[in-house]
């Protein structure tokens, strides 16, 4: 089991996971405070920006791929958009992709609103459209960079989207009855 933390801080939520996995799990944080570190127990913590393509490549060359990724970094809807479309690709077959504390997606002061269309939760609704995506043509406008093929289940929760990661077979429309014959 992997695990990866976006937004450390007091190092709270890295105990939890210490705690409630078992021994053989890797549990990593991502923060962009260097005081971080000294939360570092038992856990690997990475400063840095997890908006930023060169630094998750740096880390994904030393953690390998992903089971499950927890979003609580900056909480806005930009940085929640642009670590999705970075480290989605990095999560297991299988794996969930966790983002939480989208309540700030109902602030003023975040920069976004649910009636505007550049919140992570109005980016994820739209992408539940891919979901069923193969029964008709659907022009992908205002959802996040994902394969379809990959994305099983988004499930919304208050303030928290869980992903599901994993690989769905084409659906195939099978036609019955006396006019299909």
């Amino acid at each position: 089991m992997s695990i990866l933390e976006i937004g450390v801080q007091f190092g709270g939520s890295q105990q939890i996971l210490k705690k409630y996995f078992d021994e053989t799990a890797s549990i990593y944080g991502i923060d962009i405070d260097e005081r971080c570190r000294q939360v570092e127990t038992g856990t690997q913590i990475f400063i840095g920006d997890a908006t930023k393509i060169e630094f998750i490549e740096k880390i994904s060359r030393n953690i390998g791929q992903l089971d499950i990724i927890i979003d609580d970094g900056s909480h806005k809807s930009i940085d929640q958009k642009k670590t999705f479309e970075l480290l989605y690709p990095k999560l297991s077959e299988g794996g969930v992709y966790i983002v939480e504390d989208l309540e700030h997606s109902y602030f003023w002061k975040s920069g976004s609103f649910p009636f505007l269309t550049n919140t992570f939760w109005n980016y994820s609704k739209r992408t539940s459209e891919l979901l069923n995506s193969s029964f008709r043509r659907y022009k992908k406008r205002g959802v996040l960079n994902v394969d379809p093929k990959t994305l099983f289940s988004i499930h919304f929760f208050p303030q928290i989207i869980a992903f599901h990661k994993l690989a769905r077979k084409p659906v195939q429309i099978c036609r019955t009855g006396k006019d299909y014959e």
